[in-house]
């Protein structure tokens, strides 16, 4: 099951923040192409297996459906991005953000 997952940054660490996540893209890029390399080679010799053929085709669909939906997921985080620094939105406040001065109860 998938679910969303949010948290807070400075704007001056989106750029940041959206290459930390390419960058764990990348990990999973290179697990995909061992599985390709992998299935490839099978595919190639003598000793034809159906089952593990799907099952490594099937594994390859479902790592690169992880990876279009964290792009896609990255690709939204910069539309956002682009259109804060363009002037065409703001950003919402945060509960409880750090920079927010606490009011004073004691008056």
């Amino acid at each position: 099951m998938l679910t969303k997952i949010s948290y807070t940054a400075d704007i001056e660490d989106v750029l940041l923040e959206v290459a930390n996540l390419l960058e764990c893209t990348g990990a999973q890029f290179e697990n995909i192409q061992e599985t390709l390399i992998v299935t490839t080679t099978n595919l190639r010799s003598t000793h034809y297996n159906s089952n593990e053929f799907f099952e490594s085709v099937n594994q390859l669909r479902k790592n690169l459906s992880k990876i279009d939906l964290r792009v896609a997921e990255v690709f939204e985080i910069l539309l956002g991005y682009d259109q804060y620094k363009k002037g065409l939105i703001t950003p919402e406040p945060t509960l409880g953000g750090v920079d927010e001065p606490e009011e004073n109860i004691d008056d």
